[in-house]
């Protein structure tokens, strides 16, 4: 049972009991309580029973409710018990003396997916047998493609009695496998035994035979048949896709209507079913294929998006289904790429085990069949991700032996020819630019939380753009999603679409834009991103080439790049060291002088260096944060951080001035990008009541420090001397209370220092609850016991809290007396009383 990770709504207590069947009794599990909340999973095990209704009783949460996000019954298996009392001990080094080779044949007779089962049924075998016999085995060495449907064994004279027969191997995943499906006939005239089953790529495979010792010497030897191979795999420059017409589709799903928008290659439409359930691919000719994808997805939504999924395959003539993958993803995806070692199939299944919403949504499912000329060509690279590396002994002689047999200039083996001849003529190295993002991996707290790589710098735009009916080559080292905008302010995603970890060829129709990266597959920044193209780059950033002020106040730039009115925008990028901005590029030139934008940009970079430096972000990121900021000019005149279709953090305003203000003290003065940006570092809403104050420490430092008037200076006043609840307060006036105890502390470095507490949270802090941490920071940063002032401002401070902060000296002077007129001399008056206390002692 998982459950929330926040304060509100965390289940503190509760009791498990379950019905037993067999006499409707009520069994106790069990009343269980949990104390700090955690991200995680808490787990009731006990006895076997036989029920159909279990008790959970939600006793107690924090603020009177509890939210379980997953809750997993899992099924006693007998299966697994029947396999484990097979031998005599866990390590399974030993078959327990009544186990019979029956017995074993029985269980590996059943339909088996657990790699584990299996591998434990074929020992316990080889072990009964080697206890009986020594076996005769015929292994044959294998490291290319072998299919074979049958075996042969030939003999001086056939055998009285066969005592076992088995054919092992590994299959294409490198499982130990036994094949099931293998039955025998005996060739009296030939004194032969053949054996036929489906057909299957087998590797290292085995014919193990048992027979008495004394009739050993009958065996000649053993061999397979062997399958013409040569129409399961493709061996030339062709699409690897098979063709949709030649698959037929079956389902165990309710609702059968709409199947046949799985295959129209129309990812806009979709098959749907309101259960979960399973789709069957039958194809009109079996392949060899080596990936799948699977496309699940609805227009704005979530619903249906893929969790985990398991998928198997059979072969002609297989009546067993073997496991081929098992898909897992902690947050959903709408695009699942799978590649796996090459199997033989005849028909593939998918079983959704869990999506949002528990729907079955498939817009489109591909499958791609092996080639043989692709692989002599990806051979040929050292790096076979991102294919930025050749082999040594590649030369431009074989390279162009190889492109004279491709069939198209934009297929996925010409793009690796022509890579490979890039790399060969700028002396072995990459000669195309690598758009590449820092991973965002670190785990450490931020705001007693971790930082959310799913968000933070998710979205990001690239050097990228797309036309209409173009074929657009993309090479990535990992699924992304991409999105195409054309707003002239804040982005706004015209299309979706998905690339995959390696060569892809994009042709979105009459869909046009410019490319914005929306995360990972998983939707985050969790590992490094890199991306390039063999194409040339036309991105917005490159459209006008400017990359002088100069150029940019003295050239024209053409508002239709190639006499394509699709790509018409009066967008400007402009990229400092901290971030990215969009702004009409009209406005730029009438409003900002020549001479001064990139005066401004440094600015506006220095600013962004200034509220890193708050929560020390630059440390928190190695010294450097690894993404710029995007800054929108938005359509709107209300400013705010996040709500672009990416979902990252980004701060715009209705008047680019926000953005290109003249001064550091002009950006303090206008509050927005302090205010939006302090968003990105305040991710969480402590106790529910932060979610507008801890984001203006930043706004509010910039405003002392380099316009020496806070904004919530009134606020300073109207608090001294009154009890207000912090519940009851406005959004300034808490403010205010955290600036009392700053200009208490008379320096910038106090909220500096309370985040460096946060992120890296002693352990003596962790058993209390954020109000207590809260507190507690607080007299550690400034040396004085701030119990008092929590409490009176109706904190739920616990005493082992206060008896920790009662440590420090009180205050001498009421703190909440303290402003921004009198805030040198009441520092002054309250050193000099702590003096006088101190001396009266001594």
């Amino acid at each position: 049972m998982s459950y929330r990770n926040a304060t509100s709504g965390f289940l503190q207590k509760y009791k498990i009991s379950l019905k037993n069947s067999f006499d409707g009794s009520w069994v106790d599990l069990g009343s269980f309580e949990r104390g700090e909340y955690l991200n995680n999973w808490l787990e009731i095990k006990g006895d076997k029973y036989l029920t159909d209704e279990i008790w959970i009783d939600f006793e107690q949460g924090e603020n009177n409710w509890t939210l379980i996000n997953e809750l997993e019954i899992f099924v006693y298996n007998i299966l697994e018990e029947k396999i484990n009392n097979l031998f005599k001990t866990s390590e399974c080094l030993e078959l327990k003396d009544t186990v019979t080779l029956d017995e074993i044949r029985n269980l590996l007779s059943k339909e088996l997916f657990k790699q584990e089962y299996i591998d434990k049924l074929i020992l316990a075998k080889k072990l009964y047998i080697e206890k009986a016999s020594q076996p005769i085995e015929f292994q044959i060495k294998n490291s290319e493609f072998l299919i074979a449907n049958g075996l042969e064994i030939k003999f001086e004279e056939l055998p009285e009695k066969i005592l076992d027969i088995s054919v092992y191997y590994k299959d294409s995943l490198g499982n130990k496998k036994i094949i099931k499906d293998l039955n025998l006939v005996t060739d009296l005239e030939n004194q032969k035994l053949l054996g036929e089953f489906g057909e299957k790529i087998l590797i290292e495979p085995v014919i193990q035979l048992v027979l008495d010792e004394d009739e050993k010497w009958k065996v000649k030897s053993g061999d397979f048949k062997i399958v013409n191979q040569k129409n399961l795999y493709n061996n030339e420059d062709i699409s690897d896709i098979y063709p949709v017409d030649l698959i037929t589709l079956e389902t165990s799903c309710v609702e059968k209507t709409g199947l046949e928008n799985i295959l129209d290659g129309n990812n806009e439409t979709y098959y749907e079913n309101s259960e979960l359930g399973e789709v069957i691919f039958k194809f009109q000719n079996q392949k060899i294929f080596n990936s799948l994808t699977i496309l699940s997805e609805v227009a704005g939504q979530s619903t249906g998006k893929i969790y985990s999924a398991s998928i198997f395959y059979r072969s002609e003539n297989q009546n067993n289904w073997e496991r081929l993958a098992n898909y897992e993803n902690s947050s959903p995806t709408s695009l699942v790429n799978l590649e796996f070692a090459s199997i033989l199939a005849k028909e593939i299944r998918i079983i959704l085990q869990k999506t949002v919403e528990n729907k079955v949504i498939l817009n489109k499912v591909e499958f791609n069949i092996y080639n043989k000329f692709n692989e002599i060509v990806e051979k040929m690279f050292e790096d076979k991700e991102m294919f930025t590396k050749l082999n040594s002994n590649v030369t431009k002689d074989l390279v162009g032996r190889l492109k004279s047999k491709t069939l198209s200039s934009t297929s996925i083996i010409s793009t690796k020819l022509k890579i490979a001849e890039n790399i060969l003529d700028n002396n072995n190295n990459i000669g195309y630019d690598i758009f590449t993002l820092k991973a965002l991996e670190y785990d450490v707290n931020y705001y007693f939380s971790k930082l959310q790589t799913s968000t933070t710098g998710r979205a990001y735009p690239t050097p990228y753009y797309i036309y209409p009916n173009t074929n657009q080559i993309f090479i990535s080292n990992k699924d992304l999603r991409l999105e195409l905008s054309l707003a002239d302010h804040k982005p706004l995603s015209e299309h979706t679409f998905y690339i995959k970890k390696g060569i892809n060829i994009v042709n979105l129709g009459d869909k046009t834009g410019h490319v914005f990266i929306n995360g990972g597959s998983k939707g985050g920044r969790e590992e490094e991103i890199r991306l390039y193209t063999t194409d040339e780059v036309t991105g917005l950033h490159y459209k006008y080439g400017f990359t002088t002020e100069d150029e940019f106040y003295s050239k024209e730039r053409n508002l239709t790049y190639k006499e394509d009115n699709h790509v018409s925008s009066n967008t400007a990028y402009i990229e400092g060291k901290n971030f990215t901005s969009a702004i009409r590029y009209d406005w730029l030139r009438e409003n900002i002088p020549l001479g001064t934008l990139t005066d401004r940009v440094k600015i506006l970079d220095e600013f962004l260096d200034f509220l890193y430096y708050i929560a020390e972000a630059g440390t928190y990121f190695e010294n450097a944060v690894p993404y710029r900021r995007l800054m929108w000019e938005g359509g709107t005149a209300n400013p705010h951080a996040g709500g672009c279709y990416a979902g990252a953090y980004t701060a715009y305003s209705n008047n680019p001035l926000a953005i290109l203000n003249k001064g550091l003290s002009n950006f303090a003065s206008s509050w927005v990008v302090g205010h939006e940006v302090g968003h990105e570092m305040d991710s969480n809403y402590h106790m529910g009541l932060f979610g507008e104050v801890m984001n203006n420490w930043f706004a509010e430092e910039a405003r002392i420090k380099y316009l020496k008037n806070p904004r919530c200076a009134p606020e300073l006043v109207k608090i001294a001397d009154t009890e207000i609840s912090i519940y009851d307060m406005g959004f300034f006036y808490r403010l205010a209370f955290w600036i009392k105890l700053r200009l208490y502390y008379n320096d910038g470095d106090f909220f500096v220092k309370y985040h460096n507490i946060m992120r890296h949270l002693p352990i003596e802090l962790e058993p209390f609850s954020i109000p207590d941490r809260l507190m507690i920071m607080s007299s550690m940063i400034i040396g004085r016991d701030t119990s008092d002032y929590f409490l009176r401002h109706k904190f739920p401070i616990t005493e082992s809290a206060v008896e920790i902060s009662s440590k420090y000296p009180k205050f001498t002077i009421d703190i909440t007396k303290i402003n921004w007129d009198n805030q040198e001399e009441f520092r002054e008056e309250e050193k000099n009383r702590i003096y006088q206390i101190y001396k009266e002692k001594v």
